[in-house]
């Protein structure tokens, strides 16, 4: 039987990061963000935690690296933006 994969979902963070999230997330296998980063910063504090980081750009993001419309590219080799499913599974590759 294939373990089930631990995803921590968060959004909204608006450039702030507290410390709280690096402990809740550190077990995750995977790490989504549904918007609202508005600072790359915030995407590095997510990418220091360790497992993957899915993102996608939300109404108050100007990176247009990262899209609003579903589908799945990289940015910048070091994030996969997918908004077309939210499986891991498809999500991985």
């Amino acid at each position: 039987m294939e373990k089930p994969r631990r995803i921590f979902v968060l959004a909204d963070t608006h450039n702030k990061f507290p410390a709280i999230l690096s402990i809740l997330a550190r077990d995750a296998d995977e790490i989504w963000h549904l918007g609202d980063v508005c600072a790359e910063a915030i995407l590095d504090e997510l990418r220091a935690i360790g497992p993957r980081v899915i993102v996608v750009r939300g109404n108050c993001d100007t990176n247009i690296e990262r899209p609003l419309a579903p589908g799945c590219r990289s940015c910048s080799g070091r994030i996969e933006d997918s908004f077309a499913t939210y499986s891991a599974g498809a999500a991985a590759g």
